[in-house]
């Protein structure tokens, strides 16, 4: 079956998408919370500029991609295409595709070469993580569609594994952090109502 790109230009594609964009989400690789579309949604309220551009993919009925997009424009007057979330605050973002279903990636290539869409000079795709299928396939159409790549690796997001306790957490520091947070703990405690989650 054919692919059919459908084009958001404002806050009614998160509202239009709500029902699938999730469900989506967590059959594709990129389930972060940065992608879900209460995040998505924030932060375009919230920190947005530009045209608001989500492309929602689908197979029949079915969603089996989206790309949330902005059209923006650089300092150096380039127009770009830039990730919904791609300013400072996410650490993971990608183009949202379903498992399994890479030529969602052509057909949002073909969308953006396509008269319907907006005119740009850069697609700045941010934060994308590096196992992303995003970055193992999109490179390669993009450079056999004729355009330049440029792949840069940007802030490394830190990691920190814990035990799978809070005793084991606790007894794995030193003492003397130790005695400190269970004392800044009892204060906390003693001072109002706390809940631990």
């Amino acid at each position: 079956m054919t692919l059919a790109v459908y084009s958001y230009h404002d806050v009614s594609g998160f509202e239009a998408l709500a029902g699938e964009w999730n469900g989506l989400l967590h059959r594709s690789s990129a389930n972060t919370i940065f992608l879900t579309l209460e995040y998505q949604r924030a932060w375009w309220q919230d920190l947005g500029e530009g045209e608001l551009l989500i492309l929602a993919v689908r197979d029949g009925g079915e969603l089996v991609g989206i790309a949330p997009l902005f059209a923006t424009e650089s300092p150096q007057g380039q127009r770009v295409l830039a990730t919904v979330g791609c300013v400072e605050v996410s650490d993971y973002l990608d183009l949202v595709v379903a498992q399994g279903r890479q030529e969602v990636y052509a057909a949002l290539m073909d969308y953006l070469e396509s008269s319907g869409a907006p005119a740009w000079d850069l697609l700045d795709l941010c934060n994308i993580h590096q196992d992303s299928p995003t970055l193992a396939v999109l490179p390669n159409l993009a450079e056999a569609r004729g355009w330049t790549v440029s792949v840069a690796r940007d802030d490394v997001c830190p990691i920190v594994r814990l035990p799978g306790t809070w005793e084991e957490y606790l007894h794995a520091l030193e003492g003397k952090q130790r005695r400190e947070i269970r004392r800044k703990l009892r204060r906390a405690e003693a001072g109002a109502e706390v809940g631990w989650y």
